[in-house]
């Protein structure tokens, strides 16, 4: 994880599969990419998208996706949120922007003051998805 975030490279995608998976009788995959950074209290919190894939078979893999957020190459802790993004979160100001391709809605959260336990994605104008921080 360390080369990811010290290439620094916004938006850019990393796929790695671990070889060891398939002799212990399984496939399991990850797809890393380094969103950006948000100065929160003085400190340069990174967020990172990690979305596992894991199944017996290629074909049965299932996907299980987190937003990450390290202090400068710390892991602090997590969101999981669900499955694979059709479109990768964003970073904007001091925002976290967050559309699933099959929602009719696009979630702002704000990280200016502080990490949020607690994040509500909207997906429709009457329902959406909690999610809460892990800390490490």
């Amino acid at each position: 994880m360390e080369k990811i975030l010290n290439k620094n490279q916004i938006g850019k995608t990393f796929f790695i599969h671990a070889p060891d998976s398939i002799k212990a009788g399984g496939i399991l995959e990850y797809k890393i990419t380094y969103l950006g950074s948000i100065q929160i209290k003085g400190e340069n919190i990174r967020f990172v998208s990690i979305t596992s894939y894991a199944g017996n078979y290629e074909d049965s893999k299932r996907a299980s996706s987190t937003i990450t957020l390290f202090n400068g190459n710390k892991r602090i802790g997590y969101y999981y949120v669900g499955g694979a993004f059709d479109s990768l979160p964003q970073i904007l100001n001091t925002n976290l922007m967050i559309k699933y391709a099959d929602c009719s809605q696009t979630t702002t959260i704000s990280f200016k003051d502080s990490i949020p336990q607690d994040i509500y994605v909207r997906c429709t104008e009457d329902g959406g998805d909690l999610y809460s921080f892990s800390k490490e």
